[in-house]
């Protein structure tokens, strides 16, 4: 059995969050997460040609002033940069990928990607967290996952599970499509669609990205469940055509198609508080199914978990 002081189970926006905070106030914490890179829904998908698609969030803002100092640090990095649509509105993304904000944003924490957590239980004064092969045992453990998924970790019957329940998330599906001809080198397309697909955006015309011709459609929540669970083929098949009659191409011009199926995607009725934690104050659940739908939300609600837990060392006053 391996001792950590904080066990954070997720590397998105919330889970680094909370690293970052508790690095900076000298708590030694580990994040886990299963997937291959860090960050969650700020994801860049590339294809086996090159292609490149940021198939999860596609922008995000900074209004809160540590959030805003985050970011412009590591602007001076060039790992994040402006992207306008022309009307003067600005949005945020990560550069040469939008996964590079958060990769930036790892570097010099402890974090392990490919690992699966199985079950997380508490002893009489610790957690013990159980992956595919060893147990970790942790004074604190942060789970930052879809609202949904978390009651399988720590129990139906756990008294946080009933809390979970309010938190609503809803799926989108995602279409990555790639065309020849250099039909959109010089668009600059992005923005909201019909009721059907909701964004679609030139994803090429993001700062830093060196393939051109790609482009990212988003569905919506209703068109998504309805589809959710059909194959994907069929399901891109459908998007495509949709795409291609609202930017003018033609589906036989489309070099690379690829759908992924978020089924957690965007929070439709958040918690309303930024964190919840257990009666030991020792099990913190966060992300951004707590505040809103943003990428900024995800940050705050790591960095409250994160204060939660360096304030249970300091005395009251």
């Amino acid at each position: 059995m391996t001792d950590i002081h904080t066990i954070i189970i997720g590397s998105g926006m919330t889970g680094l969050s909370c690293g970052l905070r508790l690095a900076e106030a000298g708590i030694k914490a580990t994040i886990f997460d299963k997937g291959r890179s860090i960050g969650g829904r700020m994801a860049t998908r590339v294809s086996p040609e090159g292609f490149e698609f940021d198939h999860g969030a596609q922008y995000f803002k900074a209004k809160d002033d540590d959030f805003q100092r985050v970011v412009e640090e590591v602007r001076c990095a060039d790992a994040v940069s402006n992207w306008g649509d022309g009307s003067g509105d600005q949005h945020l993304v990560g550069t040469p990928r939008m996964n590079s904000f958060p990769a930036k944003l790892g570097e010099g924490l402890s974090v392990r990607q490919g690992i699966n957590i199985t079950q997380i239980y508490r002893d009489e004064d610790s957690w013990s967290v159980h992956t595919d092969d060893e147990v970790f045992d942790a004074e604190n453990v942060v789970i930052t996952i879809p609202a949904p998924q978390i009651p399988a970790l720590i129990g139906m019957g756990h008294p946080l599970s009933e809390r979970l329940s309010a938190v609503k998330m809803t799926p989108c599906i995602t279409l990555m499509a790639a065309f020849s001809g250099g039909q959109s080198a010089d668009r600059r397309d992005i923005g909201l669609s019909d009721e059907d697909l909701v964004w679609i955006a030139n994803n090429s015309s993001k700062p830093g990205r060196t393939a051109s011709d790609c482009w990212v459609a988003q569905a919506s929540p209703l068109w998504s469940e309805a589809r959710i669970d059909l194959p994907v083929k069929e399901t891109g098949k459908e998007m495509l055509s949709m795409l291609c009659s609202k930017i003018g191409f033609d589906p036989l011009d489309v070099k690379y198609v690829e759908v992924h199926r978020w089924k957690y995607a965007n929070v439709s009725e958040p918690l309303g508080e930024p964190l919840l934690k257990d009666l030991t104050n020792s099990l913190f659940l966060g992300g951004d199914w707590c505040l809103a739908p943003r990428v900024e939300a995800a940050w705050l609600s790591g960095r409250a978990i994160a204060l939660a837990i360096i304030n249970k060392g300091c005395p009251e006053v």
